[in-house]
């Protein structure tokens, strides 16, 4: 098998094994408390309260939690457009 047959065999498979993770009832579930526990969808930059200065480190955290979700939903997405053969799986 050539190497580029190997990564694209790779790819498929981990791409639905996250279709396979994420879209059922509890990965729905699991995603949703994710994007609430990250404040996914939310800025990162907040105003800082009265009297303190704005914390660019703060954001910079809040931005890698999120990030992690962004690359669930950017999976998924990748996931819905490539169909992928075997069974129990759409393609």
């Amino acid at each position: 098998m050539k190497k580029a047959d190997e990564i694209q065999q790779a790819r498929t498979k981990i791409l639905a094994a996250y279709r396979e993770c994420f879209t059922g009832e509890a990965g729905r579930l699991v995603l949703a408390d994710l994007e609430r526990s990250t404040g996914y969808g939310r800025p990162s930059f907040m105003r800082p309260p009265e009297g303190h200065p704005y914390d660019p480190l703060a954001a910079a955290i809040r931005d890698g939690r999120k990030s992690v979700v962004d690359e669930i939903h950017d999976r998924l997405r990748t996931a819905a457009d490539e169909p992928v053969k075997g069974p129990g799986v759409r393609g």
